[in-house]
């Protein structure tokens, strides 16, 4: 059987970036033309941002039914950046934090926070902190610890939150 393509989180993200700037751009001219046309196309986006049934998986995760939790998984793997998406990063870590997760689940998870550590700042980064106290794990410590060495500042200071979250 053949696996599903996975969801385009980059390319959705990208469409909804671009409908975002076409509102921003209808809403500067003084007669704010193509405002509906411009208001319709970002709501479009905004709801295409996420692949179906992702709501419902939210839902689920934040009742503490882990039934939702590979979707939320793929979303934080996946790292889109649009509007209002580190809002849903954050609450996704908060209430993953709160379900049963598989080694499996918790390894990519591991990864995840490991990634944004060594990349960049973002509104998620704190609940990342208190998602990692839930995934310690020696290999993990390795790692976090060796971004607090890093040439980079900024994953030096990422990592050492996580870490003193950790401690």
């Amino acid at each position: 059987m053949a696996r599903p393509r996975p969801f385009p989180y980059a390319e959705r993200a990208e469409r909804f970036r671009t409908a975002q700037q076409a509102l921003d751009d209808a809403c500067r001219h003084p007669l704010f033309a193509g405002r509906a046309a411009a208001l319709d196309a970002f709501w479009s986006a905004l709801e295409g941002a996420l692949p179906e049934g992702f709501d419902q998986a939210f839902q689920q995760v934040k009742a503490g039914d882990p039934a939702g939790a590979e979707l939320l998984i793929e979303f934080l793997e996946a790292d889109p950046r649009f509007f209002r998406s580190g809002y849903l990063k954050a609450d996704a870590a908060q209430y993953l934090k709160r379900v049963g997760l598989t080694e499996t689940q918790r390894e990519r998870l591991r990864e995840v926070i490991v990634k944004v550590v060594a990349s960049r700042d973002g509104r998620e980064l704190r609940r990342y902190c208190h998602l990692a106290t839930v995934l310690d794990a020696p290999a993990f410590r390795d790692e976090l610890q060796r971004l607090a060495t890093s040439s980079d500042a900024g994953a030096r200071r990422r990592a050492s939150w996580v870490l003193a979250a950790l401690s």
